[in-house]
């Protein structure tokens, strides 16, 4: 019944009554203030009124549920956050590191060959270049490339050029270098001692002699060993543990005179 919100129905409602007032006799010059108030207003009440307050009902309870729900989602989000940092927080005490300045993943920016991601904590936050970046559980993420007052970018460490000392997990001894290759599920280690035996799936950590990234922060697990022939040495192929688009927040380490 739509139709009887509309004001053409109303005025053609009005029209009739004073149709059928002119067919029995009752003049024009009846004042038109005092026809409104008797006859049409009535009409227009009698079929607009109860339209008018079912919309107006819905309108609420929509506002309502609108309202519920977004503080719900607004609810969900905090706690979420509140998590994350409290992880972070938990797991530089264990490791008795300075607290992490925790950050918001933004976005992802493409500037050609390089793909860094936009941090909200910058320079007012004590954000420095190189400052090293990881996950709620210690796991590495790459490295601070730039800041800006309010803002840093996140240089990931599969991005081609990055670079970092590693070692297999629970051994002492320097493995060599991983290096980003541009791809964001691999990381190559080379010139490995081929001497050194190395299983597919060993975890791959830092080995603690890069200036501001602590040892023992992993990297991924070995996908592939390839040992060159009459050579004494081998590369290792690296799988990331971790998919920065899935990252929410992350932690940046910070130390006072640059080093761990």
């Amino acid at each position: 019944m739509r139709f009887l919100k509309r004001p053409g129905f109303i005025a053609a409602s009005a029209l009739l009554v004073l149709l059928v007032l002119s067919f029995v006799g009752v003049p024009f010059d009846v004042p038109v203030a005092w026809v409104t108030r008797v006859f049409i207003a009535p009409v227009a009440e009698l079929f607009a009124s109860p339209v008018s307050d079912d919309a107006k009902e819905k309108d609420v309870l929509l506002g309502l549920v609108q309202s519920l729900a977004g503080d719900r989602v607004l609810d969900r989000e905090k706690k979420r956050q509140e998590d994350d940092n409290a992880m972070i927080s938990e797991w530089a005490l264990a490791r008795a590191l300075p607290p992490p300045v925790v950050a918001s993943m933004l976005t992802r920016i493409d500037e050609g060959a390089n793909d860094f991601f936009l941090l909200d904590r910058g320079k007012r936050d004590g954000i420095i270049p190189y400052a090293t970046v990881v996950t709620g559980k210690g796991i590495l993420v790459g490295r601070i490339a730039k800041t800006q007052f309010a803002l840093s970018f996140l240089r990931p460490l599969t991005s081609r050029g990055e670079r970092f000392s590693v070692t297999r997990e629970g051994d002492m001894n320097v493995l060599g270098i991983a290096e980003g290759q541009g791809s964001a599920d691999t990381l190559l280690v080379s010139f490995v001692p081929r001497a050194v035996t190395i299983q597919k799936n060993d975890i791959i950590t830092t080995s603690g002699l890069d200036d501001g990234v602590p040892a023992g922060l992993p990297l991924g697990v070995v996908v592939d060993a390839v040992a060159f022939e009459n050579s004494p040495w081998q590369n290792l192929t690296i799988r990331p543990f971790v998919s920065l688009s899935s990252i929410r927040r992350v932690g940046i380490l910070l130390f006072s005179d640059g080093k761990e």
